[in-house]
């Protein structure tokens, strides 16, 4: 069984082609999944403490029970001496204090005995129990040490990852276990970024981790058959200089990953070409089109002759920015919400405010995300200080970006949206209009222009629009506005990647 894989910023899906029909893999009913995947914390097995690292601790503990010991002996005896002069002190009035032979007499015996009884009377141990008690101990600092140790890409253990969970489950997961564990949220978006060597690794198996559990997914839809390939689509470029060593680091990532998921015969596709495999193979005239693919987080271009006697759509030329419905999401997080955190405000002596919440809105960038965290806001007013430092409690910045998601989505349709952020102690109740939605599509549709312009001069037919962004107000008005001359088609699906992509695989 061979499967197409549009292994998304945003989300992914997977599906089959045979018998002349798509076969959607589904994952809780849905035909794509939010590309996300959610480590669980680290919970340490006591199994896994070894005595023979730890003997320094062990020795240091039993030393420190010998001589806890030896002092709670001294301390009894001193304080029964002193219940002694107490109760003796006391007889010096009292003619019958005493009995012959200067002994106390049995009122004042039996007040000692009482005041005695009540010191606590110190524990003894052997020396086994002794050398049981230092081992637990050592073995318990161990296992609270392991516990609190933070849990990041470059030391993940084993059971993490076989608990992990991908797409909604995953954030919601996270959020809901008081953002303990590791979230990687839109993992594609870090693929290009030139990591250390000893990030680049440990992010490559939880990426693998992912595939795992998708490749699982297919082969539980079709029990009995083994995955024997995947197509796996690609942008155009991975990063934002366009560079091929961008590209190579994030394909040698992907392969890798894919590898370690047990997935055999990994090839790639690009995404544009994946999109417009159905239009190719169901045309017997070749036609030279511009392929428009509009994503979460890339808008590719290729310049492609589609239909005719080929295998695959023929590129001419081709162009992949870092373009996508992510960026309309931060707009409308910075201009819609982020003034419930202070967005706007004039604060003398803090500088480039601004940029503190558009690191704060862009939840797909990490080093963002550190500054934003490492921010200090000591001279920002109340009580904007106050719900900036609840933003920067670990996971919150990602619930602001799925009400940012959630209003995009709403104000596409309405002319209205209202949210509520909920998890701060100080609570806002947010009404978006339409206008919030329009000035971040302005934005987006002016970047998009600039794209689309540079294959104005290219000589082609058509233009075929894809991808999830392609479907949003004003974009298919401004490629007929750029092309005015050009037939424009509009697909309804954002499954066209995918689709393509296992006619591809079949077909090989």
């Amino acid at each position: 069984m061979k499967i197409g894989f549009d292994f998304g910023t945003s989300f992914s899906a997977l599906a089959v082609y045979r018998e002349g029909k798509i076969h959607r893999i589904m994952f809780d009913g849905e035909p794509q999944f939010r590309t996300a995947i959610y480590f669980p914390p680290y919970v340490p097995s006591p199994d896994l403490f070894n005595a023979e690292d730890h003997q320094h601790e062990i020795a240091s503990i039993r030393s420190a029970l010998v001589r806890s010991e030896s002092q709670a002996e001294k301390n009894y005896k001193e304080r029964v001496e002193e219940e002694r002069s107490r109760v003796v002190g006391l007889t010096r009035n009292d003619p019958a204090g005493y009995v012959m032979g200067r002994e106390l007499s049995p009122k004042y015996r039996a007040m000692l005995t009482e005041a005695v009884n009540r010191i606590p009377v110190p524990e003894k141990t052997t020396a086994e129990e002794k050398d049981q008690q230092a081992f637990e101990t050592a073995r318990r600092q161990w296992l609270e040490a392991e516990a609190r140790r933070e849990r990041v890409l470059g030391n993940l253990d084993d059971s993490q990852l076989d608990g992990a969970l991908f797409g909604n489950a995953a954030v919601d997961a996270y959020l809901n276990n008081d953002r303990r564990g590791l979230l990687l949220y839109n993992p594609k978006a870090f693929l290009a970024h030139d990591l250390p060597a000893k990030l680049t690794a440990p992010l490559q198996r939880v990426i693998g981790s992912l595939f795992r559990r998708v490749a699982d997914a297919v082969e539980r839809q079709f029990p009995g058959d083994r995955i024997s390939g995947v197509v796996i689509g690609r942008p155009v470029n991975f990063g934002k200089k366009q560079s091929d060593a961008e590209n190579n680091r994030a394909i040698s990532i992907i392969s890798g990953a894919a590898e370690l998921a047990g997935m055999p015969n990994v090839s790639f596709m690009f995404e544009p070409s994946a999109a417009s495999y159905q239009f190719h193979v169901s045309h017997d005239a070749p036609r030279k089109a511009l392929v428009v693919d509009l994503g979460g987080g890339t808008a590719d271009l290729s310049l492609v002759t589609l239909g005719g006697s080929m295998p695959a759509p023929t590129p001419h030329r081709q162009q992949g920015y870092l373009l996508g419905g992510n960026d309309v999401d931060r707009e409308i997080n910075k201009f819609g919400f982020m003034p419930f955190f202070g967005k706007g405000q004039a604060v003398k002596g803090l500088p480039a405010l601004n940029s503190f919440f558009a690191y704060a809105a862009n939840v797909q960038h990490i080093e963002y995300q550190k500054k934003f965290m490492m921010t200090d806001l000591r001279l920002m007013p109340e009580p904007y200080q106050y719900r900036l430092n609840q933003l920067k409690v670990a996971g919150n910045t990602i619930r602001l970006n799925r009400l940012a998601e959630e209003s995009k989505i709403e104000l596409g349709k309405a002319e209205r949206c209202h949210k509520v952020i909920d998890f701060t102690d100080d609570v806002g109740e947010i009404t978006l209009d339409h206008g919030t939605y329009a000035d971040a599509m302005d934005r987006y549709l002016e970047k998009l222009e600039i794209l689309l312009k540079e294959f104005s001069d290219e000589d082609f037919e058509m233009v075929s629009l894809t991808g999830g962004m392609s479907r949003a107000k004003g974009v298919k008005a401004l490629v007929q506005k750029v092309f005015p001359d050009r037939e424009v088609q509009s697909s309804d699906s954002t499954l066209d990647v995918v689709s393509g992509l296992a006619i591809y695989a079949a077909q090989r």
